[in-house]
């Protein structure tokens, strides 16, 4: 089986969820799985082993082991504890070419991620027949190798493992993970990988379990907005409520729901303040990364307290890049996704899945994100939030740094 503990997602699913349980335990939603990739997964992939994948899903549950490790964070609460000790994932639904959930958002949240690991892995297992296990590993090893011998040659890069969703198979990212804390592929003079965003990997390898926040939470609250005000608030709002659960720390907001432009630029200053950082996950990062610093220089604040999370489409060039430029200016950790535990010269294709929130609270819901390409929901729904959000009209006003 692919999933064999409910630890195997990631570190920001957990964080949400408990959010959830303190302030939503009762809204309804439907979450729909689109493929951005011209491949037609479902007509690839074993579908009776899918079932059976989500199947053994559902039959898991948390052991008292993992339960103690998540106390052992001190960062959830003996409600949210008490409410996992007695967890089990929901019905799903495969259809033609996509999968759903429906349900209250405390009870489908987790199955986001463990429905993308188990996709992305039974798609890569249809493209390595003809090659030994072995093989597989040696090619893996070989290229992450590489990879980090160029990210550390001339730079100080550090990076977290954010790649579970589209890992080529958990084995492979457990491999690297392993491989690189301890060494075995080259020497450094420093640890480049600082933590994980898997929770499982986190306990196994005695790592930080990191993680920040994702479109989720503005999806499950655009539902229960009755007026335009409400959803131009509402990121500030979901900020507030955070704040009453997690210290400076756990504190970096991703922004792009709704165009980081429209976001960062009408957010209050104590926001600034008050949270450790942003994640940047599309469109231009040095944009994105200007506003952040402009706004930190205007109200006097030192950026190096603060910190940004780059982690879309993450390759050693742009790492390179992004640390040249900024890297004396604020904290920037870096989250290393499928590139990293999804990249085998000859035998991988990562797939462009994702599983969003479309329906919230009987309301249909959408993202816009800084990529128009990465848009999902209701197109009626996304052309909406274009007004509301004033996303057409964003320009060249991004400051500069």
């Amino acid at each position: 089986m692919i999933i064999t503990s409910l630890l195997d997602t990631d570190t920001y699913k957990f964080k949400m969820l408990q959010y959830f349980l303190e302030y939503h335990p009762t809204i309804e939603v439907e979450w729909e799985l689109k493929n951005r990739s011209k491949v037609e997964i479902f007509n690839l992939i074993d579908r009776g082993r899918l079932k059976e994948e989500l199947a053994c899903c559902q039959s898991l549950t948390f052991s008292g082991d993992e339960l103690g490790y998540l106390e052992s964070l001190k960062i959830y609460q003996p409600k949210f504890l008490l409410f996992l000790r007695n967890f089990r994932l929901p019905d799903i639904q495969i259809e033609d070419n996509t999968i759903r959930v429906n349900g209250p958002i405390i009870q489908t949240s987790l199955w986001e991620t463990f429905c993308l690991s188990i996709l992305n892995e039974l798609y890569c297992e249809t493209l390595y027949e003809s090659y030994t296990q072995e093989q597989i590993r040696a090619r893996a090893i070989s290229q992450l190798t590489s990879k980090l011998i160029n990210l550390t040659a001339s730079s100080r890069v550090t990076f977290i493992e954010f790649g579970s969703r589209r890992r080529f198979s958990k084995a492979i990212q457990d491999l690297l993970v392993e491989c690189t804390l301890r060494s075995l592929l080259l020497s450094f003079d420093y640890q480049p990988l600082t933590g994980t965003s898997n929770v499982f990997l986190a306990k196994k390898y005695g790592i930080p379990a990191i993680g920040t926040m994702a479109h989720e939470v503005d999806l499950v609250t655009q539902g229960l907005c009755n007026t335009e005000d409400e959803l131009r608030n509402s990121p500030y709002e979901i900020m507030d409520r955070w704040e009453k659960l997690y210290d400076y720390d756990d504190r970096v907001y991703l922004p792009d729901t709704y165009g980081s432009w429209y976001t960062l630029s009408h957010m209050p200053d104590e926001k600034f303040r008050t949270w450790r950082g942003f994640r940047w996950d599309s469109g231009d990062p040095c944009s994105f990364s200007n506003i952040i610093l402009s706004r930190y220089a205007r109200l006097n604040i030192n950026s190096m307290d603060h910190l940004i999370t780059y982690s879309d489409g993450m390759e050693v060039p742009l790492m390179l890049g992004l640390w040249d430029r900024y890297h004396e200016h604020i904290a920037m950790p870096i989250g290393w996704g499928s590139n990293f535990t999804n990249d085998i010269p000859g035998i991988s294709q990562p797939l462009s899945i994702v599983m969003k929130v479309v329906s919230s609270n009987g309301k249909r819901v959408a993202k816009l994100s800084d990529n128009p390409y990465k848009a999902t929901g209701d197109p009626d729904v996304v052309e909406y939030l274009r007004r509301v959000f004033e996303y057409g009209d964003r320009g060249g006003s991004i400051p500069k740094y």
